[in-house]
């Protein structure tokens, strides 16, 4: 939960962080890497970043924006 501007600000960091690093595993799929291995990262990261936007959807909400 988030509970102050500079929380609010730390997970939009992170968010950059993770949507960058989707950006990349989408950019290195290749038949020399196993697929099932990189679909687990992709999806841990999906998670992750469902959680954190989430957060600032609820953030948002306690502070009537």
């Amino acid at each position: 939960m988030i509970d102050s501007e500079r929380q609010l600000q730390i997970t939009k960091e992170e968010i950059e962080c993770f949507e960058a690093t989707l950006e990349y595993l989408d950019h290195i799929y290749s038949s020399a890497t196993d697929p099932r291995l990189l679909d687990i990262k992709r999806a841990a990261i999906v998670s992750k970043l469902e959680d954190l936007r989430a957060q600032v959807a609820d953030w948002e909400k306690r502070q009537g924006k």
